[in-house]
């Protein structure tokens, strides 16, 4: 935090609770970064299909 301070840098406060990103929803990150883990998409749609493939299988 002093770091930040004297890089004049704001420190903003970090809500202990965020209504965004439930504690509930924190499986998903590491499930997608999992299924993206190695792979190369030729295309934007490759991406969206690999997207929409793994929001049916969780």
């Amino acid at each position: 935090r002093q770091k930040l301070l004297e890089f004049g840098w704001d420190v903003l406060p970090h809500p202990p609770y965020s209504p965004d990103i439930a504690p509930s929803d924190f499986h998903l990150f590491r499930s997608l970064q999992n299924s993206l883990s190695g792979k190369n998409f030729n295309s934007l749609i490759d991406i969206k299909n690999h997207l929409e493939e793994f929001r049916r299988e969780t």
